[in-house]
């Protein structure tokens, strides 16, 4: 009988050991785009792989976006015919929703334009100097391009109208600082102005 029990005890202790094995032996799942690694994350849910469609759309630099009116979600893959659909299943009053990237560059755009605006009012109370604020001046100019070219294809029209006046900013600072006419300084304010007002009305749509 003890000469049972150990045989059976031994064979459950090898077949444990034999799952252990092959559980350790198992490669890590991984994601790979264009025979690369990725870092996108994802989930396993009974047998199916879940990952994030922000994150597979960056993977192929496109853009997602989400109406809250029409229950839309839509992908730009920035294509000319698919950004002409886009506006043309946005016309009307939809409510568009910004991506967390678009959120994330208009930020980026909009610190970097008032970050300029105070340090103009400094040199203006001579608290700095012009060498100061071309170093200022130019710093906000590689920081709002860079930023820019993640929405300038955007499909949603108050996006576009922030870019617009963005371009304004950067067209009328080298003219305008340090040392412009009046004329080349109130165009920049204006541009400064139109660009505060439009990001306002983008808070509306950020999700």
């Amino acid at each position: 009988m003890k000469k049972k029990i150990l045989i059976s005890i031994l064979a459950t202790a090898v077949i444990l050991a034999s799952m252990a094995v092959g559980a350790l032996a198992a490669p890590a799942i991984r994601i790979l785009v264009d025979g690369q690694n990725s870092n996108v994350k994802f989930k396993i849910i009974n047998g199916s792989t879940y990952l994030s469609l922000v994150d597979v759309a960056k993977i192929f630099d496109a853009k997602v976006g989400y109406s809250a009116k029409e229950r839309i979600v839509w992908i730009n893959t920035n294509r000319p015919e698919q950004t002409s659909n886009a506006k043309a299943d946005q016309s009307g009053d939809a409510e568009w929703m910004l991506s967390p990237r678009d959120v994330d560059a208009i930020n980026k755009v909009y610190a970097y334009a008032m970050g300029l605006e105070d340090q103009m009012n400094l040199y203006y109370r001579s608290k700095i100097n012009a060498y100061e604020l071309e170093e200022v001046r130019d710093n906000a100019k590689i920081e709002i391009r860079k930023s820019l070219a993640g929405i300038k294809d955007s499909p949603i029209p108050l996006v576009q109208e922030f870019v617009g006046y963005a371009n304004d900013v950067l067209e009328t600072m080298d003219a305008a600082l340090p040392r412009g006419s009046l004329t080349e300084v109130s165009l920049l304010k204006s541009a400064l102005q139109d660009l505060s007002r439009t990001y306002r009305k983008l808070g509306n749509m950020a999700g």
